[in-house]
């Protein structure tokens, strides 16, 4: 299992990252297709989240009981952050993962008591070299994006398992001017 931090080619210049010694992969316009030709599975992190050694370690163990499904741990996105006035209806932190709801005609963020995810970010995320081999072969030189993939693994195999016992953070909030 290879460990990827996926590197935007122009970073927004005031946007907090996570500049550590995990090996990077260069990507554009959130394309994560590079990832394919690692021929290998990926626990992946992006480039603005911050994660401990040992949330690294426990996300593997817990990938490695189930290495042919997708893990994920959905970050929490803050309202005001970089990303936060993308998603609709978000005046207050959510997870970046969602569950279907209503016959699949709606979707609602996940919460602490889902188990499990159809749509999900990629900002720490386990992919299988088998799931993304067979994404490039169903769409071959198209853009790989967290929801394309998300939403194409759902079709094929059901959602995703979800790691609770790991705290990443995604450096999005807001600037804190006082406590």
């Amino acid at each position: 299992m290879k460990v990827i931090r996926s590197w935007p080619r122009d970073p927004p210049e005031y946007h907090p990252r996570a500049d550590d010694m995990i090996p990077r992969m260069l990507n554009s316009d959130f394309d994560y297709r590079k990832l394919i030709a690692y021929n290998d599975d990926i626990l992946h992190v992006d480039w603005d989240t911050a994660v401990s050694p040992e949330d690294f370690s426990h996300f593997a163990e817990h990938a490695r009981t189930d290495p042919l499904s997708c893990l994920v741990h959905p970050c929490v996105m803050y309202p005001g952050g970089m990303f936060g006035s993308q998603i609709r209806d978000h005046s207050a932190p959510e997870r970046a993962g969602y569950r279907y709801v209503n016959n699949g005609t709606g979707c609602r963020h996940i919460t602490e008591d889902d188990e499990a995810c159809a749509l999900w970010g990629f900002g720490m995320v386990y992919l299988p070299a088998k799931w993304l081999a067979a994404y490039g072969d169903a769409f071959p030189g198209q853009k790989l994006t967290d929801i394309g993939f998300s939403g194409w693994y759902y079709r094929q195999a059901g959602e995703a398992r979800i790691c609770w016992h790991v705290n990443p953070v995604h450096l999005n909030f807001p600037e804190i001017k006082e406590l």
